[in-house]
Order: C-alpha cells, then sequence, then structure tokens
C-alpha cells in the first residue's frame, strides 16, 4: 500500500478549530472538496458569513495541489476566526467595565445623597432649636456633622458662630455678685462715707 503524506501535512498546518472537508463526484468526473474551518471558541456571529472553500479537480491535480492550496487560506480564516474572537471577548470587557462604571456612579450617588441629607437635616433641625430658643443644643447638632462637603463648611462656620454668640456666657458678668449682696456692700459702703463726714465736722 503506498504512503501519503496526507495528514503529515494537515498537522503541520497552524490553524485553532475543526477542520471539515466534504468530498464529492462532479458530473465533469473531477472530485469537488469542500473545506470549511470551524472555530466554535469564537462567540461571534459574523464567522457564520465565512463561506466554505471549494476545490475541484482530477485527483491527479488534487493530489498535487489541494494541500498546498489549502494551507493559506485555512491560516488566514483560523486567524481571522481568533481575531474576531478576541475582539469580541473584548467588547464583553467593556461592557462589564462599563456596567461596574455605572454601578460604581450608583453607589457614589447614594452616598452623596445621604451625605446632603443628613446636612439638610441637621441645619433644619438647628433653625427649629433656635427658634425655640435652645441656642446650644442647635449649635451642638451642626458641630457634631462630620464630613461636610467644602462648599457647606463657611456656611456652618457662619451659622455655629452666631449660635454660639447667643448663649456663650458674658465675661464681664462673671464677677457680679448676687443682688443681695450687692445690697449689704452698698449699705456698708454709704455707713463708712457717713462716719467719714462725721468726724471732718
Amino acid at each position: 500500500m503506498a504512503t501519503t503524506n496526507f495528514f503529515t501535512e494537515l498537522a503541520d498546518m497552524e490553524f485553532t478549530g475543526d477542520l471539515h472537508l466534504t468530498i464529492s463526484h462532479g458530473n465533469d468526473g473531477n472530485m469537488i472538496v469542500s473545506a470549511l474551518l470551524r472555530n466554535n471558541e469564537c462567540r461571534d456571529d459574523a464567522k457564520k458569513m465565512i463561506p466554505p472553500m471549494i476545490f475541484r479537480g482530477t485527483a491527479e491535480k488534487l493530489d498535487e495541489a489541494f494541500l498546498h492550496d489549502l494551507r493559506n487560506p485555512v491560516e488566514q480564516v483560523s486567524e481571522l476566526l481568533c481575531k474576531m474572537d478576541d475582539f469580541m471577548q473584548q467588547v464583553e470587557n467593556a461592557k462589564k467595565q462599563s456596567a461596574m462604571g455605572k454601578d460604581k456612579v450608583s453607589v457614589e450617588k447614594k452616598e452623596q445623597d445621604k451625605k446632603d441629607k443628613k446636612y439638610t437635616d441637621a441645619m433644619k433641625k438647628a433653625e427649629e432649636l433656635d427658634s425655640e430658643g435652645k441656642w446650644k443644643d442647635a449649635w451642638l447638632v451642626l458641630n457634631n456633622l462630620e464630613n461636610v462637603d467644602k462648599e457647606h463648611i463657611e456656611t456652618l462656620r457662619i451659622r455655629k458662630s452666631k449660635l454660639r454668640e447667643k448663649f456663650a456666657p458674658d465675661l464681664f458678668a462673671q464677677g457680679a455678685l448676687p443682688e443681695k449682696e450687692m445690697d449689704e456692700q452698698t449699705d456698708e459702703a454709704g455707713a463708712d462715707f457717713d462716719e467719714m463726714e462725721e468726724e471732718q465736722f
């Protein structure tokens, strides 16, 4: 039995996927060989548009040229399918990144909304306490605010300063005596003054 190198040369071809060969006899006595490379790993539906490679000729001519003529298109189609799959992989990754980006923006927006609500609620509560004359309580509400946005810092500082002015103690009144003690000292000072006047006369 004669030895052929058909499969040896096929094994030497560089392609990824399954090479499907369909061989039939034509009405003119020639042979028709259809070769179609399939790569199930490729997720691009455009691969279905790649037509099979058709070779027609006598058995002798196909023996001479089939494998030689097959190598180049098979390797090109294989490379194309791999690139298509890489492209689809990049598209999938881009979609995932986009979804992750949207999720991140959504989380950041929720955090910002939460922070804004906390600030608004605190300012509203402080306003209510201020109107009730509870200035120190109002100041404490604002003083307990944390992680305030930069655009609110100055407004918050001014508001706290105005509240502090309302409840801050009068430094000059700290040494003042109660009314009763002040009256007694006034009487004693008056008696001493009367005695000094009598001595002079």
